[in-house]
Order: C-alpha cells, then sequence, then structure tokens
C-alpha cells in the first residue's frame, strides 16, 4: 500500500554480535589475542585475569563492549563472581568460554609432589 514502508532485516556482517564471551588469562599472549579476535567478530567480551591492569578496555559507555574483571580461576567463589559480573554488566547470558589462563610458575604444582 502506498505510505508504508517494509522492513528488511540485513544478517549483521559481525557473526558474534549479540554474544557475550568470557576469555579467562586475557592479560597477554593467547588469552588476549581471542579475546582481540571475537571482539572483532562483534562479541562482547570480559576479559579475566590476575593482572586486570594489564588489560586494555574501551572505556565506559551505556552498553560496554568489553569489561575487565580480576579473577583467579582457581577460586570457585571468585568464578562464581566472574560470571554473575558479567552477565550483570552485559544483561545477558554467557554464550562463549575460553579458557586460556596459565600458571605463571610461582605455584607449585601437586604433580610436582608425587614420584613413582
Amino acid at each position: 500500500m502506498a505510505g508504508e514502508t517494509t522492513k528488511v532485516h540485513k544478517p549483521s556482517s559481525l557473526p558474534l554480535e549479540g554474544r557475550v564471551a568470557i576469555v579467562t588469562g586475557a592479560s597477554g599472549g593467547i588469552g588476549k589475542s581471542i579475546a582481540s579476535h571475537l571482539q572483532s567478530l562483534g562479541a562482547r567480551v570480559a576479559k579475566a585475569d590476575l593482572l586486570v591492569s594489564e588489560i586494555n578496555t574501551s572505556g565506559t559507555s551505556p552498553q560496554p563492549q568489553e569489561i575487565a574483571v580480576r579473577a583467579d580461576i582457581s577460586d570457585l567463589d571468585q568464578v562464581k563472581l566472574l560470571f554473575d559480573r558479567t552477565e550483570q554488566e552485559f544483561c545477558s547470558k554467557i554464550h562463549i568460554l575460553v579458557n586460556c589462563a596459565g600458571d605463571d610458575g610461582s605455584q607449585v604444582s601437586s604433580f610436582g609432589q608425587y614420584s613413582s
């Protein structure tokens, strides 16, 4: 009919637009690269690490695309807080989880305490 407009839904050129990801170990190395790549594909990313001061985020906005969260993933309470904060900040459930947190060698592994 005359005067009516038709809305055409265009698929997003960003395949992960609207998705929420948590990347542990995001302050450097593989974790940092994966977090950046997920963002380039449209995901909103919670970058988690013990070295949160080394994580660059793009400031504050009403709809943040990334957040930095200090979390020790060997501590269950901190993991729960990481998930809760991510869901709260992005107002969404979590769709993607990437675990790249590593051991810097400062802790003695329980495997090293045993010998055969």
